[in-house]
């Protein structure tokens, strides 16, 4: 009788954990609890065609089942969080936080993680709404903002709160400078050979579209974030 209680308490702490239905993606992708996951989303800002600010840009969702308070901890893990420019100068990366906002919205107070600090921020998330987690690289070398290698990695830790409990998730989010290297620099840099017009891409050579998770996708009636490649160049575009 004492094991059956026992085994049957245990269980019920195993459903409570879980009671939110809380669930991570990042470009599309599931992510499972303790895992590391890499992404090399890019976002290029040009201002009279040359590249102003570069960021690495993962696009990371997360969704509860029940509205629940969400706590997120963002640690940028030190000794392992390194930025080389194209002017050789090499320095730690830091990451920027700005907590969890609406998809599509505009992000809240942004603040600066050092390697080896940490910062935390609430939100509440409704049920089924996506909420999406603003973390990422953002370059601040203004003449050569183009690294030739990145290497960021933030420990995200989630704690959700609700009605029926609490539940934590925890992972590794490893930003990479795309392809690595200084071929990768022209990767970036040439990226703008291309508009977006009437819902095309429009490009002098092979045009390839693919969605956040990796799959292609017609070049055509476009709605929503991509990425594109241009003759062996690719860049994230967000048609609206």
């Amino acid at each position: 009788m004492k094991k059956t209680f026992t085994t049957l308490f245990f269980a019920s702490l195993c459903l409570a954990a879980s009671a939110q239905g809380l669930k991570v993606t990042v470009d599309g992708q599931p992510v499972e609890n303790g895992a590391t996951v890499s992404s090399n989303t890019v976002e290029a800002t040009e201002v009279d065609g040359k590249i102003f600010m570069w960021e690495l840009k993962p696009e990371t969702h997360i969704t509860v089942t029940e509205q629940a308070k969400i706590t997120v901890t963002v640690t940028n893990v030190a000794g392992k969080s390194f930025v080389t420019y194209k002017d050789s100068k090499q320095e730690e990366a830091a990451i920027s936080f700005c907590g969890v906002n609406a998809v599509g919205g505009m992000p809240g107070m942004c603040t600066i993680v050092n390697p080896g600090n940490s910062e935390t921020m609430d939100q509440t998330l409704d049920a089924s709404t996506a909420g999406e987690l603003q973390c990422y690289f953002m370059s601040g070398n203004f003449e050569n903002p183009v690294p030739s290698d990145l290497n960021a990695n933030a420990l995200v830790k989630i704690e959700a709160e609700g009605a029926s409990g609490k539940e934590t998730f925890e992972f590794t989010l490893n930003m990479v400078y795309p392809g690595g290297g200084a071929n990768a620099v022209e990767t970036i840099a040439s990226a703008a050979d291309f508009h977006v017009e009437g819902g095309r891409v429009i490009a002098e050579g092979e045009v390839e579209v693919y969605d956040l998770a990796g799959a292609r996708v017609s070049n055509d009636s476009l709605s929503g974030a991509y990425i594109v490649r241009v003759n062996g160049r690719t860049a994230k575009i967000v048609v609206k």
